[in-house]
C-alpha cells in the first residue's frame, strides 16, 4: 500500500442520482474534442499522486468510419461479462480490465504485438485507458482508447449488438478524497456493482475531486456497490446500497488506512 496514506481519509461522495433509460434514450455526447484534453503535466513537491497514463484516443465518428471502410481494428470491451452480453460494439471481443486470462484475448490467433487495438468502456474512458496501459505494458504498441465511450457510440446508432433487454439505470457519483493533511489527488477510484461485477473507474483531480456516470443493466433497489482506491484488488473502502427512495444522497465516510 502506498506510504502516503497516513491518517484518516475522508470520502465525501455527493449527489447520487438515479434515472432509468431505454436503448433509444438521449445521452448527451462528450463535448471535449479528441486531442484537446487538458492534462496538468507539472506536479509540485507536495503532490501525493499516482502517475497517470495518457493514451492515444480515437473518436466514435472515426472508429465508425473504419467500420464503413471494413478496416476496423481489434476492439476490446473492458467491462464486465454481464454488461458485454447485454450490449457491445459489433465485432468487439470481451477483454475485461484485470481479468485477461479468462477473456477472449487468449482466443485470438492472429493478434500480434503490432496489431491495432481499440479499447472501450462506459465511464466513458478511464477504465479503458487503464486497460490500454496494461496492454502496452504487455508489449502491444498500437493501442487506442475510444474517447467517447460506449454510450455515445450507441446514441449515434453506430454498429452495436444488443440482447433483448437493454434497459439501463444511470447513477451519477461525485465526491472528494481527503486525508488529514492533503487531498488525495490524481488517484484511481473504482466502483463495482457487486451483483453483476460491473466495474467503472474515475480519477481524482488535483484537488481530490472525482465524478463519473455508472450505466447499469437490471438495477434493483438495494443493490450493493463497492468503492475501491488505486488498485482493483484493494479492499473495498465503502459498500453503498442505495434504496428505492434515495433519489439523491450525501455520503460522508471517515476511513483509516
Amino acid at each position: 500500500m502506498n506510504t502516503w496514506w497516513r491518517g484518516p481519509i475522508i470520502l465525501l461522495a455527493t449527489t447520487l442520482l438515479i434515472a432509468c433509460s431505454e436503448q433509444e434514450s438521449t445521452i448527451e455526447p462528450e463535448t471535449d474534442p479528441v486531442g484537446s484534453i487538458n492534462v496538468e503535466s507539472s506536479i509540485d513537491a507536495q503532490d501525493h499522486s499516482t502517475p497517470e497514463f495518457i493514451p492515444d484516443y480515437i473518436s466514435a465518428v472515426d472508429l465508425n468510419a473504419r467500420f464503413e471502410q471494413q478496416s476496423e481494428p481489434f476492439i476490446f470491451d473492458v467491462r464486465s461479462k454481464g454488461s458485454f452480453e447485454k450490449s457491445h460494439i459489433q465485432s468487439a471481443l470481451w477483454v475485461p480490465y484485470g481479468n485477461t486470462e479468462e477473456s477472449d484475448l487468449m482466443k485470438i490467433v492472429n493478434l500480434n504485438k503490432d496489431s491495432e487495438i481499440v479499447t472501450y468502456c462506459g465511464c466513458p474512458r478511464h477504465l479503458s485507458s487503464l486497460q490500454a496501459k496494461f496492454l502496452k505494458d504487455l508489449g502491444y504498441n498500437n493501442v487506442k482508447v475510444l474517447y467517447d465511450g460506449l454510450w455515445v457510440w450507441q446514441e449515434n446508432g453506430f454498429p452495436t449488438l444488443y440482447a433483448e433487454t437493454t434497459q439501463t439505470t444511470m447513477l451519477k457519483f461525485s465526491g472528494e478524497l481527503i486525508s488529514s493533511d492533503h487531498s488525495v489527488n490524481r488517484t484511481d477510484v473504482f466502483l463495482r456493482h457487486v451483483k453483476s461485477g460491473q466495474l467503472e473507474a474515475a480519477r481524482s483531480t488535483a484537488d481530490g475531486t472525482f465524478s463519473f456516470d455508472f450505466h447499469i443493466y437490471d438495477y434493483r433497489p438495494d443493490d450493493e456497490f463497492e468503492l475501491m482506491l488505486t488498485q482493483l484488488d484493494s479492499p473495498a473502502i465503502k459498500t453503498i446500497a442505495p434504496t428505492e427512495s434515495e433519489v439523491s444522497a450525501e455520503i460522508h465516510l471517515e476511513i483509516f488506512l
